[in-house]
């Protein structure tokens, strides 16, 4: 009974934060909103939600307010492949390359064969402002990505072409 009640306030909390974010999607980013969703994500356990309401914000260009909820993702479950991409990604959009490498880095050491964080990686490398050293990361994880046969190594090798265009 007593599990019963608490997955019922627990689904109940996931309703309320899925309706404030769907909120944030359809309406301006009200302060109150805000506050409320907030709130939410503070008492909720699930990286997931947050990184989730973070790709809602990317989507709407709010990247400063999208880079706090995945901020909140990583403190909430910080080895979650997902949530250090989300936040890689973010990073990058915010050109702060030292901390999208910082983060990359980790994911990398979790997720090795990951193409999407070496992807990311060059990008960080090249916003921090080394692009001779982005092209070469990129041209070698893009030798290592398609030796090991996997099929996102397209990804970098769309990043030599646009950086061999700088």
């Amino acid at each position: 009974m007593r599990r019963d009640a608490e997955a019922a306030r627990t689904g109940a909390k996931e309703y309320m934060l899925e309706n404030v974010a769907n909120g944030f999607g359809a309406a301006q980013l009200w302060d109150q909103q805000r506050k409320t969703m907030d709130a939410l994500i503070a008492q909720t356990q699930s990286a997931y939600q947050a990184r989730d309401f973070c790709d809602v914000l990317i989507t709407r260009q709010e990247v400063d307010l999208a880079m706090t909820y995945c901020e909140r993702a990583y403190q909430i479950e910080p080895t979650s492949n997902a949530v250090l991409y989300t936040l890689t990604y973010v990073y990058n959009l915010a050109k702060r390359g030292e901390d999208a490498r910082r983060i990359a880095q980790e994911g990398l050491a979790l997720y090795p064969s990951s193409v999407p964080f070496m992807y990311e990686m060059a990008w960080a490398i090249a916003i921090s402002g080394d692009q001779e050293g982005a092209i070469a990361y990129a041209t070698d994880a893009y030798a290592r990505a398609s030796s090991a046969g996997l099929i996102q190594a397209e990804l970098l090798q769309e990043f030599l072409e646009k950086a061999r265009a700088w």
